[in-house]
C-alpha cells in the first residue's frame, strides 16, 4: 500500500462483493472538492488508457 492511499486511511480488500457495476459515494463533510476532483481525473484517465478493461478481462 502506497504513503498515499495511508494518508488517506484507503485498505486494500480482496473481498468480490459482486460483478456488476460499482458506483462510490463520498460524505461532503470529509471529502474536499479538490480530492474529488482528483479522485474523478484518476478514474477517467484509468478509464482512457484502457485500465478497467484490462482488468476485466484478465478475471473474465
Amino acid at each position: 500500500m502506497s504513503y498515499h492511499s495511508e494518508n488517506l486511511r484507503l485498505t486494500r480488500s480482496s473481498f468480490i462483493l459482486n460483478q456488476n457495476e460499482v458506483y462510490y459515494g463520498f460524505s461532503k463533510k470529509t471529502v474536499s472538492p479538490e480530492l474529488l476532483s482528483r479522485l474523478q481525473k484518476a478514474f477517467n484517465s484509468a478509464k482512457a488508457e484502457g485500465k478497467f478493461e484490462a482488468v476485466i478481462n484478465r478475471y473474465k
